[in-house]
């Protein structure tokens, strides 16, 4: 077999590829006129893989800023007027303009925890020793498929010995198989 036959790619989000060869893992960025990068790993050097998804911690965070927003100007045009007669003028002015601020903050705070909690970034990331290549994939199971493809190699290197006709399935599959009635 050829050392650099393509066995799988995948396109990240930020449009650089993830390129499987016998050989190596190489990560190819084109960035236009800003230039290129390459990183090119031996597929024997590789560690570990690790395919995850994480939530924003943005999105939540300005959901949350919204949210106490909306519970301070609440509570400000509640208490002001009996307290402070001067502000409660200013706040009798702005009044249309103070509820659009309101309601807004808070149809934007829930907008943004509900995105925080239906938006999952899925991660693929492969390591050897102290480098590492990946990025953000376009969808978690094109990343699990990915690794799979690495899985023989690594079960090789760490001294598994495969058997000639085995063939190595997700953990879904073999499982589903044992629950069937």
């Amino acid at each position: 077999m050829d050392e650099e036959t393509e066995i799988g790619w995948m396109t990240l989000a930020d449009r650089s590829e993830l390129v499987l060869t016998a050989s190596h893992v190489v990560q190819r960025a084109e960035r236009g006129i800003f230039g290129a990068s390459q990183i090119v790993m031996r597929r024997d050097a590789i560690t570990s893989v690790r395919v995850s998804w994480q939530r924003s911690r943005g999105l939540l965070v300005a959901g949350v800023a919204l949210v106490a927003l909306y519970v301070l100007v609440t509570l400000s045009s509640q208490l002001v007027p009996g307290r402070w007669p001067q502000l409660a003028e200013v706040f009798k002015q702005a009044g249309a303009a103070l509820a659009a601020i309101q309601y807004g903050a808070l149809a934007g705070g829930i907008g943004f925890v509900a995105l925080f909690w239906l938006d999952r970034q899925p991660q693929i990331e492969i390591r050897a020793g102290a480098e590492s290549v990946g990025g953000v994939a376009r969808s978690y199971e094109e990343a699990q498929e990915f690794s799979w493809l690495l899985l023989p190699e690594l079960t090789r290197d760490s001294g598994a010995r495969l058997r000639a006709g085995d063939d190595l399935k997700p953990p879904r599959e073999a499982t589903d198989q044992d629950w069937r009635l």
